[in-house]
């Protein structure tokens, strides 16, 4: 009976081995403790992980790489089922528009409990995010969303595809975006409108379709 147990336990020890992933000498690793995501300059900060359809992690967060004045950009790595770093050192951007472009959520709600991305079913990626946009004298908050293709590369430029763009005239906020795929290679976004004195929901389901936003 004890030689059973202990076969038993090693069977197990030996399972949980062949399951671990991240953990080779293979991967990004520098030692047991750490991965570096991002080093670069200045601040990397509100990560958010989002799965792959095909095994990998996407790591997102805020970055303010680009800009002595804390102006916040948005970027993105991919990591293989095994930790290995598909995207460029420091990660690609996503949203690096003249204005501030992040990931923000309604008062007291943790941001890490929004879904920000979605995986395109290509291995690529779509991405959401609040950006300010300045309407002399005012500056509004609108929500662009990011087509990124399964090489790290981005679908539309720097300040992303605007789907709430505040407008002079009839200029109020569009906030809190959440994303979720269709898993039909396009996604649902949702987010808040302030047109008035009371909030209003909206939601809409999209595809990139040959970089047109269908």
């Amino acid at each position: 009976m004890k030689h059973f147990y202990l076969l038993s336990l090693c069977l197990l020890a030996a399972s949980l081995a062949s399951d671990a992933q991240w953990l080779d000498n293979s991967n990004q690793f520098k030692d047991s403790l750490h991965m570096p995501v991002s080093v670069a300059t200045r601040d990397q900060e509100h990560t958010v992980i989002v799965k792959g359809d095909d095994g990998s992690y996407f790591m997102l967060w805020q970055d303010t790489r680009n800009a002595s004045t804390n102006k916040t950009d948005i970027y993105a790595q991919k990591f293989d089922r095994d930790g290995k770093r598909l995207w460029a050192v420091d990660g690609v951007p996503v949203a690096t528009g003249a204005n501030d472009e992040m990931f923000r959520s309604s008062q007291n709600v943790d941001y890490r409990r929004y879904s920000y991305a979605a995986p395109d079913g290509v291995g690529g990626l779509y991405v959401c995010w609040n950006y300010n946009a300045v309407i002399s004298p005012y500056t509004y908050w609108g929500v662009s969303v990011q087509h990124l293709h399964a090489d790290g590369s981005r679908v539309w430029g720097d300040e992303g595809k605007g789907v709430g763009v505040p407008v002079a005239g009839a200029a109020f906020d569009y906030l809190w975006p959440q994303l979720v795929t269709d898993e039909h290679g396009g996604f649902f976004i949702a987010y808040i409108t302030t047109p008035g004195n009371y909030r209003d929901c909206y939601a809409y389901c999209y595809k990139d379709e040959g970089g047109t936003l269908k």
